[in-house]
C-alpha cells in the first residue's frame, strides 16, 4: 500500500514523531505551547527525565538542554558545578524565557513551599582545587541572570563576570552582601530590596539627539553609542523597533558589540517587558545596506562584529556583503574574532535572531571559528556563499542549535545552509532545513573532515526535518566526506533531491548513523555511498576569522571587540 504524507515546507509544522516546531512566516516563534516544570536534584542516582522530583535530572545541564521558553526549572538544594572534569570553559547556559528557582528540599508540591534559606542552591565555579581560584570556571553562567530566583551564584575564576546586586527578587551572593552576612559566598543571602531592577540602557532610532540612554524618553538615537555605553556600565541594552545602519569607514562600517554586552531588540519604545518583543510587528533591523539601496556591492562587509560572552536577542541582521579579501570575504552578517587569551574559548549566545540576505565567500551569514555558541529560536533566510550559505564552521567550533530554521539559503559549492569542516561540532534538536540549495554537494548540510587533523567533524541532529533541499551532484539533504560523521535521530527527510543520493551522500570513511528516521519519498530511502568523493567535491582553504586564511599575513580588521570602548570627552 502506498502512503502519502503531505508536509508543509513552511510555517506550521506538526508531524507525528517529528516535533520540530518553528512556526514561521518571516519570524521565529518564541513561546512554548505547553509550558512545563522540570526538576533537578543532584542526589538523584537513577536515569530520569526531569518530569517530577522522583524522576529529577541530577545534572542541571540536562534540564537546560530540554527546556523551552515558558518552562520553569526547580532545583533542589546542593552545589552544582558547570564541569565535573575541570573544563574551565564550561558554564551553565541559561535559556531565554526559562526561569530557574532554587531553595527546594526535593519534595515540595508548590513553589511557595520552598525554603530558600534552609535549602541553599548554589551554582559554583569552584570546579578544581577547593582552596584555589586559579582553576575555577571562567564563567559560571552565560545568559540573563534575572532568570535566577532563590539561587546563589558563586563566582568563577579571576576573570569572571561580576554579578550585579541590583536585582529584583533574586537571591545572589555579591561582595556587598557577603560582607554584610559575614560569609564566604556559600550561604544564601537575604533578599535584595524589592522594587529594584537590573540596570538598563535604551536605544530608539526615532529619539531626539542628545539622550543619555537612561530611559526610553532619553534614549540614545545612535546604536553604537548605546553599545559602547552598555559595555562600560554592564547594563542590558534594550533597542526599539527601527532600521539601524552602522557608521564608519565606508564598507568597513560595522556595529561593534564588545565583550559581555547583552542586547535585546524588536521592542516597542516604552516597553517594560522584553518578552513582548516581536521580530515581525516591531522589528529591530541591523542592516548593512549603507549605500545605494538598490545595490549590494557597496554594502558593509560585516553588519555586526561581536566580542566574547555577548548575548544578541530579538534582532534582524541583514544585507551584509563580504566580497573582499581576507577577513572581508567571510561572515557577511556576524563576524566573531574567535580567539581568546588564557586559552578561553570564545562564546556567544544568539536568541530569536533572524539572518536574512547576507552574502560572503565563506559563511554567508556567519563564519564561526574557535567559537562556542548557543543558537535558540533563530532563523537563517536567503543567505548566500560559496561554502555554507548560512553558516560555515571550523577550527574546533562547538555550536548548539535548538529550534533553528534554515530556509532558502544557497551555496555555489557545498553546504547550502551549513558547512562544517576542521573538527567543528554541531549538536541540534527541533530544527528545520527547508528549500536550501548547493550546486555541488550537501543541499542543506555538508560535513567534511581533513585526515591530517586528528579530530573528527561531527553533526548530531535530533527531531529535525529536511524538506525540499537540493544538492546538484551529491546529497540533496546531507553530504559527509573525509574525517567526519553525521548522526540523525528521530528525524524526517522529505522531497530532497540530488543526482546521487537524493537524501544523503556519504564518501570515503565518513560515518553515518540513522536512528528512528523516516524517509518520506516515493523512491524510499535515498543514500549514496562511494569510496572517494571525486573531483566534483571540493573543500575551501582552511580559514580563521582573524586572517581569512591559515596562511595569515592579513591582520584582522575588527580589532578592539575585546577592549573597552574609547573614552569620550567630557
Amino acid at each position: 500500500m502506498k502512503t502519502t504524507c503531505l508536509l508543509p515546507l513552511l510555517p506550521a509544522l506538526a508531524v507525528a514523531g517529528c516535533s520540530a516546531h518553528i512556526e514561521m512566516t518571516d519570524h521565529v516563534s518564541s513561546a512554548s505551547s505547553s509550558a512545563k516544570i522540570i526538576y533537578v536534584n543532584q542526589q538523584q542516582k537513577s536515569p530520569a527525565d526531569g518530569t517530577s522530583w522522583q524522576r529529577a535530572f541530577a545534572d542541571l545541564h540536562d534540564a537546560l538542554a530540554v527546556a523551552r521558553p515558558g518552562d520553569e526549572i526547580r532545583v533542589a538544594r546542593g552545589v552544582y558545578l558547570p564541569s565535573q572534569t575541570g573544563d574551565r570553559n564550561a558554564a551553565f547556559h541559561l535559556r531565554d524565557g526559562v526561569k530557574l528557582y532554587g531553595g527546594f528540599s526535593g519534595s515540595e508540591r508548590e513553589r511557595a513551599d520552598r525554603d530558600v534559606a534552609g535549602n541553599p542552591t548554589i551554582l559554583s565555579g569552584n570546579i578544581g582545587d577547593l582552596e584555589s581560584s586559579h582553576d575555577d570556571s571562567f564563567e559560571v553562567i552565560v545568559g540573563d541572570e534575572e532568570l535566577l530566583d532563590g539561587i546563589t551564584v558563586r563566582r568563577g575564576g579571576e576573570d569572571d563576570k561580576k554579578i550585579d546586586a541590583d536585582w529584583d527578587h533574586t537571591r545572589l551572593t555579591t561582595p556587598q552582601t557577603r560582607a554584610a552576612a559575614g560569609t564566604d559566598g556559600l550561604a544564601t543571602t537575604t533578599p535584595l530590596p524589592r522594587g529594584k531592577s537590573r540596570k538598563r540602557l535604551y536605544v530608539d532610532a526615532a529619539a531626539a539627539e542628545g539622550g543619555d540612554g537612561t530611559s526610553w524618553e532619553r534614549a540614545f538615537c545612535d546604536l553604537q553609542q548605546g553599545l559602547d555605553a552598555a559595555s562600560k556600565s554592564g547594563a542590558e541594552l534594550w533597542i526599539a523597533e527601527g532600521r539601524y545602519l552602522p557608521a564608519g569607514d565606508g564598507r568597513n562600517a560595522t556595529f561593534v558589540v564588545r565583550d559581555g554586552v547583552r542586547l535585546y531588540g524588536s521592542l516597542k519604545a516604552g516597553a517594560e517587558d522584553r518578552s513582548k518583543a516581536s521580530t515581525v510587528s516591531t522589528p529591530t533591523i541591523l542592516s548593512g545596506n549603507i549605500g545605494d539601496r538598490n545595490r549590494r556591492d557597496d554594502n558593509c562587509y560585516h553588519v555586526v562584529t561581536a566580542g566574547h560572552n555577548v548575548v544578541i536577542s530579538g534582532v534582524r541582521i541583514a544585507d551584509g556583503y563580504a566580497d573582499g579579501a581576507g577577513s572581508n570575504g567571510i561572515s557577511g552578517g556576524l563576524a566573531t574574532p574567535g580567539r581568546m587569551a588564557k586559552k578561553r574559548q570564545f562564546a556567544i549566545t544568539l536568541d530569536r535572531v533572524i539572518f536574512a540576505g547576507n552574502s560572503a565567500t565563506l559563511g554567508g551569514a556567519w563564519f564561526a571559528s574557535e567559537v562556542q555558541a548557543t543558537l535558540t529560536t533563530t532563523y537563517f533566510k536567503e543567505n548566500r556563499a560559496l561554502y555554507g550559505g548560512a553558516i560555515a564552521a571550523g577550527a574546533g567550533t562547538r555550536l548548539t542549535f535548538d529550534n533553528v530554521h534554515f530556509f532558502a539559503n544557497r551555496a555555489r559549492f557545498s553546504g547550502g545552509a551549513l558547512y562544517l569542516d576542521d573538527a567543528a561540532r554541531v549538536n541540534g534538536s527541533h530544527c528545520l532545513f527547508t528549500n536550501n540549495r548547493a550546486q555541488k554537494a550537501g543541499g542543506a548540510v555538508a560535513v567534511s573532515g581533513d585526515s591530517s587533523i586528528k579530530k573528527t567533524t561531527v553533526l548530531n541532529l535530533d527531531d529535525t526535518l529536511f524538506s525540499g533541499n537540493r544538492g546538484g551532484l551529491f546529497g540533496g539533504a546531507i553530504t559527509t566526506a573525509g574525517r567526519a560523521t553525521a548522526t540523525l535521530q528521530g528525524s524526517h527527510l522529505h522531497d530532497n533531491f540530488a543526482a546521487n543520493g537524493g537524501d544523503i551522500a556519504a564518501f570515503a570513511n565518513a560515518g553515518l548513523q540513522l536512528r528512528r528516521c523516516l524517509f518520506i519519498d516515493e523512491e524510499g530511502r535515498e543514500i549514496f555511498r562511494a569510496a572517494q568523493p571525486g573531483p566534483q567535491f571540493t573543500r575551501p582553504p582552511r580559514q580563521s576569522p582573524s586572517t581569512g586564511s591559515r596562511d595569515g599575513n592579513l591582520q584582522h580588521d575588527r580589532e578592539g571587540v575585546h577592549d573597552s570602548p574609547p573614552a569620550t570627552e567630557s
